[in-house]
Formats: structure tokens, C-alpha cells, sequence
């Protein structure tokens, strides 16, 4: 116990406190810095993720893009086969109707070149029933008759090889209109097949637009997205390099358990006040031990750790803890200054402070205590002995 200026108070509570209060403080910066240090982690793992989704998308966007463009010149290409099949087709149709036109052209030759043979026959024949006889009492001239009956077998036989061609002409026109009639059907085909080709096309034309513009959609969400990771990123790398500033236990000496009788001393003095005796007859007991010095003599720390807490203190004036580890602190009290803030991590044998004078001891002096969770251990077995 340390008495106040006005009585005794409970200095054991006093000091838990204040060591809870620092070391709840360093441990949410460490716990703050290693969660960060976590979402940091993610935020990386979903910049990978989405950098792998973006570039898929444009791989996937060039792939589609290549494939639309060659679509496009299918479609460019039919619709030239389809023009040039429409202009055959035209043609064809135009030479169909022309060899119609000609085909009744000819059979209307064909019915006159008939009509003429009908009536060439009828007078052959009523001149085939006069008699020589009757004709020379009838007073004609029978050379005339002979010459007018040799006239009319000439333009029968004339007017049959007129109707034999005619038949024949007939037929060819046939045939050309039915070849012509074949090939316009084959290219009805073709042209039929070229529009279903068409359309198939301007489809898989129309799908390939809306994919890459959906595709477009996602790559500028997953750039978006990748710009507001990004963005986090840095934020958090910024947020743990400020955090790196500040206490993180990354000590790398034996446990501080192992280190009993062999911690070097804080200072060199005169011990002028052990653990457990009392600073006056009838009052309150050291919980450390007061180590007289020289003003401003350096202070050290006895072994590594981190400075949890450097500023005044009831009754210990400017006072410097260190946290060790597994809940090992020291304390240094009645410093006239402070080489160390919180935070900071030193060495031992580092110095963290000078010796201030006290006014009640009327010397100066160090106060050095060593705890375990918050309770005073006896810093004469934990010391080396050779002091």
C-alpha cells in the first residue's frame, strides 16, 4: 500500500485499473490491426476474384464480338446470294414469259396453219369427185383442172410440213419451258433456303448484340466494383500502416516466466526500500521497491516489451509500464521525464526514462514494481543478484 497525502487508499485496485485501462487499450489497437489486417486479406481475395471475373468478361466480350462480326458477314454474304438468286430468278421468269408469249404465238400459227390444211382439204376433196368426164362436158379446160388439182396437193403437202414444224417447235417449247420451269423451282429452293439462313442469321445476329451488351453490363459492374475494392484497399492499407504505429506484440525474447532471477536492474542505487516494508511505522507496505539514484539518471527496461502507459500518476508521479507478456507488467514511478510513449516497443536494457526527485523522500529516487495480472510479485527474486 502507498499512503495518499490524507490517508491510505487501495493502491492494488488502483494500479489494476489503470494496467486494465492501458492494456485494453494496446490489445483493441492489435485486435483492430489484426482484423484489418484480415479484411485487408479479403479485400485482396475479392480483388483477385473480380480482376479474374472482369478479364473473363472481356475475353468472353472479344470471343462474342469476333463471333458477331462474322455473322454479320454471313449476313452480308446471303444477302448478296439472295439478290443474286432474285435477279436469276427474275430472269428466268422473264424468259418463261417470253417463251410462253412465243408458244402461243406459235400455236396460233399452228390453228391458222390448221384451218388453211381444213379447208385446202375440203376443196381437194370436192374437186377429187368431178369426174374427167364431167369436166370435159362441163366445157372447163382439163389442163386447167389438172394445173388446179396439182396446186392444191402442193399446199396441202406445204401446208403439212408447215403444221409438222409447227407440232415440232411446239414440243421444244415445251420442253425449254419445262427445264426453265425446273431450274426456277431449284432456285425457288435455293432462295427459300437463303431466307430461312437469313433469318437464322439476323437471330444469331439479335442474340449476339444483347450478349454483349449484357456482357458490357457485367464488365462495367465488376470494373465498378473492382474500383470500389481497389479503393478499400488502400484505405485499409493506409488504415494498417497507421495501425502499425501503434503497440503490437511481436516479441521476440524467452517468456518472460523464464526470465525469474535473471532480469537486469533498472538502474544502478542504492536500495533505500524493499517489497513489504513500510514507508512509515504504522502505514502502508511497498508493493515494489524504491532504488535511490542521481536526478536524471537513465532508466531502463529490465527485459522486452511494450510501453503500455507514460504520464503522471497519483503518488507515483510520471510513471512508465511496460507489458511484457502473459500478463508480466513493470512499472518505473517519480520520473522527472520519459524517453518512450505508448506503444512504442523496446529492448531491455533500452531506456525509457530519467530518475525525478520526490519531495516527500527529499531525494530522488526510482520506483520499480513487477505484476502478474494485476498482482505485485517480490522484484527481489526476479532481479539478478548482483546488484
Amino acid at each position: 500500500m502507498l499512503p495518499s497525502q490524507g490517508g491510505t487508499y487501495d493502491f492494488n485496485n488502483l494500479i489494476l485499473g489503470l494496467l486494465l485501462c492501458a492494456t485494453s487499450s494496446w490489445i483493441s489497437a492489435a485486435t483492430e490491426q489484426s482484423d484489418t489486417a484480415t479484411e485487408l486479406a479479403l479485400v485482396r481475395e475479392e480483388i483477385a476474384r473480380v480482376s479474374e471475373l472482369l478479364s473473363s468478361d472481356k475475353a468472353r466480350f472479344s470471343e462474342v464480338r469476333e463471333q458477331a462480326q462474322a455473322t454479320k458477314r454471313r449476313l452480308e454474304a446471303t444477302g448478296d446470294d439472295l439478290a443474286l438468286l432474285g435477279k436469276k430468278i427474275g430472269e428466268k421468269e422473264k424468259r418463261l414469259a417470253d417463251l410462253r408469249a412465243e408458244r402461243q404465238t406459235v400455236i396460233a400459227s399452228l390453228d391458222d396453219s390448221r384451218a388453211r390444211f381444213s379447208s385446202f382439204s375440203r376443196s381437194r376433196f370436192v374437186l377429187d369427185r368431178q369426174t374427167r368426164l364431167k369436166l370435159v362436158f362441163s366445157g372447163e379446160n382439163p389442163g386447167e383442172t389438172s394445173r388446179t388439182l396439182r396446186y392444191f396437193e402442193y399446199l396441202l403437202a406445204a401446208n403439212q410440213t408447215e403444221a409438222a414444224t409447227l407440232v415440232d417447235e411446239i414440243s421444244d417449247l415445251k420442253r425449254t419451258e419445262s427445264a426453265l420451269a425446273s431450274e426456277r423451282a431449284k432456285l425457288e429452293l435455293l432462295r427459300e433456303r437463303a431466307d430461312q439462313q437469313l433469318a437464322t442469321l439476323t437471330q444469331a445476329a439479335a442474340d449476339h448484340d444483347d450478349l454483349m451488351t449484357r456482357i458490357a453490363a457485367s464488365e462495367n459492374e465488376h470494373r465498378q466494383l473492382l474500383e470500389a475494392l481497389r479503393a478499400n484497399e488502400n484505405e485499409l492499407t493506409t488504415l494498417l500502416e497507421n495501425l502499425g504505429k501503434a503497440p503490437h506484440q511481436a516479441l521476440t525474447q524467452r517468456p518472460f516466466s523464464e526470465l525469474k532471477g535473471s532480469l537486469s536492474w533498472p538502474l544502478e542505487g542504492k536500495i533505500i526500500s524493499r517489497p513489504g516494508e513500510r514507508m512509515r511505522s504504522g502505514g502502508a507496505q511497498w508493493d515494489g521497491m524504491l532504488i535511490q539514484a542521481t536526478p536524471g539518471a537513465a532508466v531502463r527496461s529490465v527485459a522486452q516489451g511494450i510501453v503500455v502507459y507514460a504520464d503522471q500518476f497519483p503518488n507515483l508521479g510520471l510513471l512508465v509500464i511496460i507489458d511484457h507478456d502473459d500478463k508480466y507488467m513493470t512499472l518505473y514511478g517519480f520520473n522527472d521525464g520519459v524517453d518512450k510513449q505508448a506503444g512504442d516497443v523496446v529492448s531491455a536494457g533500452e531506456i525509457v526514462s530519467k530518475v525525478g526527485r520526490n519531495s516527500s523522500l527529499k531525494s530522488a529516487a526510482l520506483y520499480f514494481e513487477i505484476r502478474h495480472d494485476g498482482s505485485p510479485l517480490d522484484v527481489l527474486n526476479w532481479l539478478t543478484p548482483t546488484q
